[in-house]
């Protein structure tokens, strides 16, 4: 199975360094990671990776995460050849079998098109707390998990990634989720939660007010 990481970074130059870290150091390895920074100073963002990346760097300025997140797929040539497609977000923490453990399961289950994850664990400012996050709001009639969990196949990518700014109306997950049921893909809850760690802290995009 080939795998397509793809992250969108803003103006996060230490946590992205870490970000690329995590994926070498998946035990899965065939992995393609695609970076999308969105920075006004991209300078210090490639300055900070320059020495382990080895993929496609791209540097764009957009107003909505889910273009920013397409655009680092589109950025790898031929990737409508890869078989399954992953988020990973910049600033949450994935340990080495994270990857491994979504492949399993799509092997294994080759009826489903989209995977999220429970989470367990959660860094909050300086302190690890028990989580049991379900989403961050929105459509909850659909029981997806954290966005920063998200796999899928090429099937579920078709269905977002020509979407329009006219489809735009909140964050991605929120509107690939709606796409996805709208399209009646097949979405499965895993439990990979020994794999992630949420963080939170003051400059998410979404979550900065559940810092304690």
């Amino acid at each position: 199975m080939r795998v397509l990481i793809f992250t969108s970074s803003y103006n996060r130059p230490f946590m992205l360094r870490q970000c690329v870290l995590s994926v070498k150091n998946q035990s899965f390895k065939n992995i393609r990671h695609s970076i999308n920074i969105t920075s006004d100073n991209a300078l210090n963002n490639l300055v900070m990776i320059d020495d382990i990346v080895t993929d496609d760097v791209i540097i764009t300025e957009n107003s909505h995460t889910h273009f920013n997140n397409m655009a680092a797929i589109k950025a790898v040539d031929g990737y409508e050849d890869y078989d399954l497609f992953i988020k990973m977000d910049d600033d949450d923490i994935y340990k080495s079998d994270y990857v491994k453990n979504m492949v399993t399961f799509f092997e294994n289950n080759p009826d489903i098109d989209i995977v999220s994850s429970e989470i367990k664990f959660q860094l909050n400012g300086t302190e690890i707390y028990l989580a049991n996050a379900k989403d961050l709001g929105g459509n909850t009639d659909v029981d997806y998990r954290m966005p920063m969990t998200y796999a899928f196949n090429k099937k579920a990518l078709d269905a977002i990634i020509n979407l329009q700014e006219k489809d735009m109306f909140g964050f991605d997950d929120m509107i690939w989720r709606i796409i996805w049921k709208a399209h009646g893909l097949k979405h499965a809850v895993v439990n990979n939660a020994e794999e992630i760690i949420w963080h939170i802290h003051g400059n998410n995009v979404s979550t900065a007010s559940f810092l304690k």
